[in-house]
């Protein structure tokens, strides 16, 4: 990982703005274990490319597999409240946002305690 992380480093030194290093980094911290982590990089990936919708969705699933149900809803509606009308990330059927969702709450202790 060491080894890794000195490389892709140094290429965002290079290149400050190209989001992919980001996700890659993020990437390695998600093989790493730290989900928090690879969720904060994808999350500032996104900011570098606030119209792209993929990394927008990406970012999302990273927060929800981080276990941040609410930061993933708010990020994923950025661009369902863009549509025009009334609708939401649910009414858009975003099965995997949907499945993903599910995943996260559950595994979120607070969540389940409250269900007790």
């Amino acid at each position: 990982m060491k080894s890794a992380l000195k490389y892709v480093d140094a290429a965002i030194a290079h290149t400050p703005t190209l989001l992919e290093l980001y996700t890659l980094k993020g990437k390695i911290f998600s093989m790493a274990g730290d989900r928090k982590q690879c969720s904060a990089l994808h999350e500032e990936a996104r900011n570098l490319d606030t119209a792209d919708r993929a990394i927008n969705a990406i970012s999302a699933m990273q927060m929800l597999k981080a276990g941040d149900f609410e930061a993933g809803l708010k990020t994923m509606n950025i661009f369902v409240s863009d549509c025009g009308y009334d609708v939401n990330v649910h009414d858009n059927q975003t099965v995997w946002f949907e499945l993903q969702s599910g995943n996260s709450l559950y595994n979120n202790q607070r969540y389940r305690e409250a269900l007790k």
